[in-house]
């Protein structure tokens, strides 16, 4: 099929919508891009300048309907797209009738707009079962969950220099943003070998107690899968994020969860809902913790048990190559499609 994937680019590291192209070669799709966020004026000034923001917005807008023209595809797929108005994604359904999807996959980052894109797609793919149920709530009938997934080919085990494991190794590791609740969640491990890398730790205070195990700021995939191959335990922690008022929760299994198992990483993650419903298993395919106190008693007897280590890896990584890839994924995408 010929597919326009509308989606975010990224000139330093692959993001979504690259794995989405890349299963959907493999399974033989002709694909082309536009970027949803290629805009003219820089961010700064369209933040403080509404005018300009509306009329690059509107720019965007018509070059879609512009490209789809030229393009002629069989599907409209895009990844998240906030940037496109309904209005638009309704033109190009009655004006040259692609079927039209939607992967959203942040949650509950613009879930705003993800209640007004809903209607107009065919098919609205969220990546958390809480928020399709608040869809379907409301009568958003095409929503369904479509979780994240790993991509194999880049997700992988594989034996490191000894350069790379003396930069890389720890008993555990962190990588993600910084926030004030992780702050506290990892103060409770610095007796261990720990290791952070991630947005916003070079940050914190001289004083705290975890200054001296950061190793670096933002890293790219071909950084961070030495990380998850390099160390004993890769933590993981999901959070509840800033959820608006009339949300209670998620239970979002975030895209570390199935990167790190495509590394046959050891993991342990704060417990969610949908790691049960994807039928991993606590204890067997990975290690889920409930709170602080669980946690660091969690990390000290694994520390000490490399052979259940070894053995819960396995189990995991097996599993997410099994039924977790994008190729997975987009399979499930178009058997909805069929149905």
């Amino acid at each position: 099929m010929k597919i326009l994937l509308c989606a975010s680019s990224n000139p330093r590291f692959i993001e979504l919508g690259g794995y989405v192209e890349r299963a959907l070669n493999a399974l033989g799709h002709r694909c082309e891009k536009f970027d949803f966020r290629r805009f003219i004026v820089p961010g700064v000034i369209r933040y403080r300048a509404p005018l300009l923001n509306k009329w690059d917005l509107n720019r965007l807008n018509r070059s879609l309907i512009r490209k789809v023209s030229e393009y002629r595809p069989d599907i409209l797929f895009v990844i998240q797209g906030h940037t496109l108005f309904p209005e638009t994604i309704s033109a190009i359904k009655r004006r040259f009738g692609p079927t039209t999807i939607n992967w959203f996959q942040d949650y509950p980052k613009d879930f705003e707009v993800s209640l007004k894109l809903a209607p107009v797609f065919d098919r609205f793919f969220m990546t958390d079962s809480y928020a399709v149920q608040y869809h379907l709530n409301i009568g958003n009938k095409n929503v369904k969950c479509l979780p994240f997934a790993c991509d194999p080919q880049i997700h992988r085990p594989f034996n490191l220099t000894k350069g790379e494991q003396k930069t890389y190794a720890a008993d555990i590791v962190f990588v993600g943003s910084m926030y004030e609740y992780r702050i506290k969640l990892l103060e409770n491990l610095v007796d261990f070998n720990l290791a952070i890398w991630g947005p916003g730790w070079k940050n914190l205070q001289d004083r705290s107690s975890l200054k001296r195990f950061v190793r670096g700021d933002a890293v790219i995939p071909s950084e961070w899968v030495k990380i998850f191959n390099a160390s004993k335990i890769t933590f993981n922690h999901i959070g509840e994020y800033n959820m608006p008022p009339y949300l209670t929760g998620n239970n979002i299994v975030n895209m570390r969860f199935f990167e790190a198992l495509g590394c046959k990483a050891f993991q342990i993650v704060d417990y969610k809902k949908d790691i049960s419903s994807l039928l991993f298993s606590d204890r067997e395919d990975l290690v889920c913790f409930k709170d602080d106190d669980e946690l660091k008693e969690l990390v000290k007897y694994y520390l000490a048990r490399p052979e259940e280590r070894k053995r819960i890896s396995e189990n995991g990584y097996r599993k997410v190559l099994e039924k977790h890839t994008y190729i997975d994924r987009m399979k499930e995408v178009f058997s909805c499609l069929e149905q």
